[in-house]
């Protein structure tokens, strides 16, 4: 380093392990006259709060799934009623209770993973309109959204791990919420059901 430079800005691959290389780099210098200091410290206050919301958004998702897999618990139970003959009739030509359990929980899963794709295609196309949402904003209430925080600068990104999270939440909500009217159908009688066909 030549004698007039009197600061060094690293840019890293890995923001998110900020405090290792903050670490390392800094014990790499030894040198107690240099100081040091990382994005993290100077706006940390706000990376803190963007996790907080994220994971304030995961919990407000996992209230929706629950509304939806109640929505789909109640659908399932119609469903088990008005095919009352229909399995009845399944169970006098040999069928088991297992079929009969798995074909509801079938339709159960069917149902969640088609409105899974769905949600996460429009998740995907709200990724891409978001960003430039904020101009839109602007020009439509002529307030320019840009003063006092930077949030334009920030993109939206549609992350594998969040995204498997909220597919084994929905899976696991609709399996649980599926099973007792699939376990109703297997307990019909058929000699009771046929009696008044």
């Amino acid at each position: 380093m030549n004698s007039e430079a009197n600061a060094v800005f690293l840019k890293v691959r890995e923001p998110g392990n900020m405090n290792y290389t903050y670490i390392a780099a800094y014990a790499a210098v030894d040198d107690p006259e240099v100081v040091a200091s990382s994005w993290h410290s100077m706006f940390g206050a706000l990376y803190n709060f963007l996790h907080r919301f994220k994971n304030l958004l995961f919990l407000l998702i996992s209230m929706l799934v629950a509304v939806a897999t109640f929505n789909l618990v109640s659908s399932m139970v119609m469903l088990v009623q008005s095919r009352r003959s229909d399995i009845a009739v399944l169970q006098t030509i040999g069928s088991g209770k297992w079929l009969i359990l798995c074909s509801f929980l079938g339709t159960a899963w069917f149902i969640a993973i088609v409105s899974l794709v769905l949600c996460i295609g429009l998740a995907w196309l709200a990724s891409l309109i978001v960003p430039t949402a904020h101009e839109w904003l602007s020009v439509f209430l002529g307030v320019s959204l840009r003063d006092g925080f930077a949030l334009h600068r920030f993109s939206v990104v549609l992350t594998p791990a969040d995204t498997l999270n909220v597919v084994w939440l929905t899976l696991l909500l609709v399996s649980i919420g599926a099973l007792y009217p699939a376990w109703r159908a297997t307990r019909l009688a058929p000699s009771e059901v046929l009696r008044d066909e």
